[in-house]
């Protein structure tokens, strides 16, 4: 099996080898800022008004061109293991060739945004990725990772897109990649014990186009495209693994025929926020008090940090302090998230705000003042504190 030359371990097509390999992982990424109604991800990057941005695996570059060109004053860093393939990118943008599975020659805590797009599940070790990723973020920051599952193909294709799906899968495991990652992101970060919170969403996309969900159709067509054009100029380095040009022919016949039932699994956006309470040096207990038109919240945190939380919506008292569901409240009810800290009136607390937003991606940011505390309100489902 050959790797990319020059680049061991490197198993697909790198933007800069061709135009074709360029204008495949640009239409990707336009794919996705379709189904995120023209942002780069449902996340609240906006809110966290980012300095600094690191895009690790960046391919042609698209997504950091993208984010350079939306937050003009932040600085753009975008790595991968080979080079950039486009000449022009912004001036708040630079590139660093770096191989994610070697020595890292970046800051810790020094950013406000990492993302990483369909990148660790053909990595060698992607779970260590991950959390040196976790590393570099800043208090407040986000780490942001979207990535598939190319097992949904084994499950779901034709014969043709089986075997060689089932061979793609064989050869990257045996380089220690792990291509069931995806499933396991929330459970890696949240044993971390980073980010107080951890959302991942799943997004079912149908290679036929005929899914309920037109968003989710969309990008499915469009990984379709994406997959069978990979194989077009990725066929001659498995040559020697038994995928023969005729089995890549049948494969496209397969997933472009009326009768594809294909499907893959992309774990669309996984948010994680650093740092979420910050205690004031003065740890005096004091109320803070939240009011919407439907729902209003009392709470008290003491030395102890002891904290009751009083929920009440549309004239009815509701008190509830062990329960871990809250899919009860309304949309704009508000539930302050655990684990509790001494809350003062200069205290920096978050709350979260159940939500639904399109795309199934519920969060944003936003600021409120609130008797004096500068509270962070953050759209999004959360339905557990302690």
């Amino acid at each position: 099996m050959a790797d990319l030359a020059g680049y061991p371990g490197y198993l697909l097509t790198a933007a800069h080898e061709s135009e074709q390999a360029t204008r495949r992982l640009d239409e990707m990424h336009a794919a996705f800022t379709r189904y995120f109604g023209g942002e780069l991800g449902p996340s609240p990057i906006a809110e966290v008004h980012p300095r600094k941005i690191l895009d690790l695996g960046c391919g042609s570059g698209a997504w950091a061109i993208q984010a350079a060109n939306q937050f003009p004053e932040a600085e753009v860093i975008a790595v991968d293991v080979s080079p950039l393939a486009h000449q022009q990118i912004p001036g708040n943008m630079r590139f660093k060739q770096l191989d994610l599975t070697k020595a890292w020659d970046l800051e810790k805590q020094s950013f406000d945004i990492v993302h990483s797009r369909l990148v660790l599940t053909h990595v060698p070790n992607g779970e260590n990725v991950v959390k040196r990723s976790a590393q570099l973020v800043k208090p407040g920051g986000l780490l942001l990772i979207e990535d598939i599952n190319i097992n949904c193909l084994v499950q779901t294709g034709g014969p043709a897109t089986r075997l060689i799906t089932s061979k793609v899968v064989e050869i990257w495991e045996s380089r220690s990649a792990d291509t069931d990652i995806s499933r396991k992101y929330a459970g890696i970060m949240t044993s971390m014990g980073y980010f107080p919170r951890v959302h991942a969403h799943k997004i079912l996309m149908p290679f036929d186009g005929t899914g309920s969900d037109e968003a989710a159709n969309e990008l499915g067509l469009a990984m379709k495209k994406s997959w069978t054009q990979l194989w077009e100029t990725l066929g001659s380095r498995f040559v020697a693994e038994g995928i023969t040009e005729a089995m890549i022919q049948e494969q496209r016949e397969e997933l472009c025929g009326k009768d594809c039932k294909a499907t893959m699994n992309i774990l669309n956006r996984i948010l994680y926020i650093f740092g979420q309470l910050v205690p004031a040096e003065d740890e005096r207990a004091e109320d803070v008090k939240y009011e919407t038109n439907t729902a209003s919240r009392r709470m008290r945190s003491t030395k102890q940090r002891e904290s009751r939380v009083e929920i009440k919506e549309r004239g009815r008292a509701q008190r509830d302090p062990v329960s871990t569901d809250f899919t009860h409240l309304e949309s704009n009810a508000l539930v302050l998230h655990q684990p509790f800290q001494p809350i003062t009136s200069n205290a920096r607390i978050l709350l979260t705000k159940t939500a639904r937003y399109p795309f199934h991606a519920p969060w944003g940011l936003k600021r409120a003042r609130v008797d004096n505390a500068e509270t962070m309100i953050t759209a999004g489902t959360r339905r557990t504190y302690e």
